[in-house]
């Protein structure tokens, strides 16, 4: 109910923000007339691999030195090491993406105009573009470090994607896609997790997954009851993701964490992987949509 209440604040599709610029309105409803337009549809399927090789690309960048903020992955190497050899490919793979996505967007302006996922996906973008440029970066080459602008970058990305999680979680048949931020977090922790507590994790883990699919595959099923389906599945929802947002944060400032790392490090490296995970999977239910 606080959520729906939340959601009439938030920004609806660029449709709605803009409703009373009509220049706007009418500049996009152009765009499929330009030729640019024609172009990208005829070659949509090359730019959507261009795509797909830029996320991978700074992806791979993210994923490698936030690992060695958290503490674990190249250790052998200074975490300042891993992003300066890691700094060129993230610089690729993201003007590689979002090149091709506007690209992309031209060639499908009626549709994106019309969606509050591709307004979920613009403001978790944002913030992943902060959190990488304006937080990991300075951290990894301060050796793990928090300076003045790190912090402030932290506070304003993370309220940005605070902002876009929100949305997302509240937008009907787009909302199932918190699944993928939930068991992007369920990986990181499994390998930033040390000694006996991974395993007790791991445990904890199975032991709600395990009863959750035999219920709702077996026992409560959605083509017998829709309502008590959906029910039982937030439940479960809820349950695993408390398990995991519980040891992630008890991870995070300390516990069953490397040596060699540090709170600020580590939440740097789980919010900056997590964000992207949240504009991929706002670009799955844009197209699923």
């Amino acid at each position: 109910m606080y959520l729906a209440q939340l959601s009439k604040m938030l920004p609806e599709s660029p449709d709605a923000i803009f409703s009373k610029m009509h220049q706007v309105k009418d500049w996009e409803a152009s765009l499929k007339d330009w030729p640019l337009a024609h172009w990208v549809n005829t070659y949509f399927a090359y730019i959507e691999i261009v795509h797909f090789m830029g996320l991978f690309i700074f992806s791979a960048s993210v994923i490698v030195t936030c690992l060695r903020l958290i503490g674990v992955g190249l250790t052998n190497e200074p975490v300042s090491v891993v992003e300066k050899n890691t700094r060129w490919f993230l610089h690729i793979g993201v003007v590689l993406a979002i090149g091709s996505g506007l690209l992309m967007g031209v060639g499908n302006a009626d549709k994106l105009y019309n969606s509050q996922i591709f307004t979920v996906k613009m403001i978790a973008m944002i913030a992943g573009l902060i959190f990488s440029y304006c937080v990991m970066v300075p951290v990894a080459k301060a050796e793990g470090q928090a300076g003045g602008l790190a912090k402030l970058g932290m506070v304003i990305a993370m309220a940005l994607w605070l902002l876009a999680l929100v949305t997302f979680s509240i937008t009907p048949t787009a909302n199932v896609g918190i699944f993928h931020i939930l068991w992007g977090g369920a990986l990181i922790l499994f390998i930033a997790l040390q000694g006996k507590t991974r395993w007790v994790y791991a445990i904890g883990l199975l032991a709600l997954i395990l009863p959750w699919q035999v219920i709702t595959h077996v026992f409560i099923r959605e083509d017998l009851d829709a309502a008590k389906y959906m029910v039982v599945n937030k439940a479960f929802m809820y349950l695993t993701g408390a398990w995991i947002t519980g040891l992630s944060l008890y991870n995070i400032f300390g516990k069953a964490a490397p040596t060699g790392s540090n709170a600020f490090a580590r939440m740097t490296a789980y919010a900056t992987i997590l964000v992207w995970v949240t504009v991929g999977a706002g670009g799955r239910w844009i197209g699923l949509s």
